[in-house]
């Protein structure tokens, strides 16, 4: 029996991280785009330069060179800026700390905001499915293990992604309910798709064995990698035919 629980979170913690490696794949390929544009930008701005060199030369330096340069250079920041962005999200998974035990304050819009972000990476999701991201305005707090809200996260999105790929007008529904203090619930909503009554079957499991992990539906490892983390949260993992969601009790 402890071989199968040290089996299943073996497994788990690799395909965990096969599923930040494969969506850093994505995140490369995000980045494609951006850096041809900065490469444009940076030759635009050399011939820039060498025009406000010529003017200086022959008449004078005049209002709208500098204007254009300066135009130039924002784009070029922004640009930088968003490159930035995409290493430090698949950067703070990949150099996600070890250390579960200890709980910090997490601002939820921006988890499920950076959650959204990180699988966007997922051409699928990128480009496929349609999201309605529904988030308060003043976002709700917690004090909980963010690694493990993340990872749990991780197996909700993949599995919902998974059965939209059965759909074929993918949608997928993300709401963020509760105050801080309050009970709260994460809930991702894929419309017009459905788990299976085997695949939450597979999740409500309590061990896998070596052999029964490698034959599970992608969806079905989603939601067990899912509940598996789920449990150091202290939170109720709701697993229903058309929604997923992760609960915190209200604060004691």
């Amino acid at each position: 029996m402890d071989r199968d629980i040290n089996i299943t979170d073996a497994f788990l913690e690799l395909f965990k991280e096969s599923l930040i490696g494969k969506n850093a794949k994505g995140i490369v390929h995000n980045m494609n785009s951006p850096l041809q544009v900065l490469s444009m930008h940076i030759e635009l701005l050399a011939m820039d330069l060498k025009a406000i060199q010529l003017q200086i030369e022959e008449e004078g330096l005049t209002s709208n060179a500098i204007s254009q340069a300066g135009d130039r250079l924002r784009q070029i920041d922004e640009i930088i800026s968003r490159i930035n962005n995409l290493v430090k999200l698949v950067g703070d998974r990949v150099n996600q700390s070890e250390n579960q035990q200890e709980d910090t304050p997490i601002i939820l819009n921006q988890i499920i905001n950076e959650m959204v972000e990180f699988w966007k990476s997922d051409l699928f999701f990128k480009h496929k499915v349609h999201l309605d991201l529904k988030l308060p305005e003043a976002s709700p707090v917690i004090l909980s293990k963010e690694s493990l809200l993340k990872d749990a996260l991780d197996g909700l999105f993949f599995s919902c992604i998974e059965k939209l790929k059965e759909n074929e007008t993918p949608a997928l529904r993300v709401e963020l309910n509760g105050e801080s203090g309050g009970e709260i619930g994460i809930f991702l909503r894929p419309q017009g798709s459905r788990f299976s009554q085997e695949e939450i079957k597979d999740a409500m499991e309590q061990n896998h064995s070596e052999t029964s992990l490698l034959t599970k539906r992608p969806a079905s490892l989603g939601l067990i990698l899912a509940k598996n983390k789920a449990k150091g949260l202290f939170a109720t993992l709701l697993i229903e035919p058309e929604q997923l969601a992760i609960i915190f009790p209200p604060k004691d």
